[in-house]
């Protein structure tokens, strides 16, 4: 069996645990789930051919590494981490995070999302603590903290961002975009979110206990 074919094995093995459980959880179709997708001006979408998903998503990353060095050769310079030599080149991690994605010769473009290049910045400087440089661009608080959609819908519905700034603030600086939501109006995605399993709700969660605006006037 080749590599391709093992792929596509061990994935349907994986969806037919997981599809149940991503279901269950998200109150949607066994149908819905795929570990294959891309990226399109549309957004993230499902595809279903596996050569489409693995030159893309691995393809490019190995290709950054293999340019790295031959770069280097055309210098008549030799490095045994010419990968991590070029990251740690910007002044912080915050910029690195950016150039994965952005640069010109080596970024990789629609291959990785601007929240997995920040869950990269994390897991390299604060997880793993792979960095070499100890400066202050290269600390834990160095680097945009990798939010998505989900998270940022709990904060607000829970009333914390209100306790660092008001809704004025946030709408003046783009934060909330009035009309621009997914018009989901419940923290999970889908009309049963699990607000009683929640352990904080009792004593956090705003928009649970006493503000239902929070839930049930934005749409995220």
């Amino acid at each position: 069996m080749d590599n391709i074919d093992f792929l596509l094995d061990f994935t349907r093995k994986v969806c037919e645990t997981g599809a149940q459980i991503m279901a269950k959880q998200m109150n949607s179709k066994p149908s819905k789930y795929n570990l294959f997708f891309t990226q399109t001006p549309r957004g993230i979408v499902s595809i279903t051919q596996v050569l489409d998903y693995v030159i893309h998503r691995w393809g490019l990353p190995l290709c950054c590494f293999l340019i790295r060095e031959k770069d280097l050769e055309k210098q008549n310079k030799i490095s045994y981490s010419p990968f991590v030599d070029w990251i740690e080149s910007f002044k912080s991690a915050e910029l690195m995070a950016r150039e994965i994605k952005n640069n010109e010769r080596y970024g990789l473009g629609s291959a990785i999302g601007p929240k997995a290049c920040h869950l990269f910045a994390k897991f390299y400087v604060s997880v793993f603590k792979l960095t070499k440089r100890k400066d202050d661009g290269w600390s834990d608080i160095s680097y945009e903290i990798p939010f998505d959609s989900n998270v940022g819908r709990v904060l607000w519905r829970t009333g914390f961002l209100l306790f660092l700034a008001e809704e004025k603030d946030y709408v003046e600086y783009g934060v909330i975009n009035k009309g621009k939501g997914k018009k989901t109006k419940y923290c999970f995605n889908h009309d049963k979110p699990k607000c009683e399993e929640y352990p904080l709700r009792k004593d956090y969660c705003r928009g649970y206990n006493k503000e239902k605006n929070l839930i049930e006037e934005y749409t995220t």
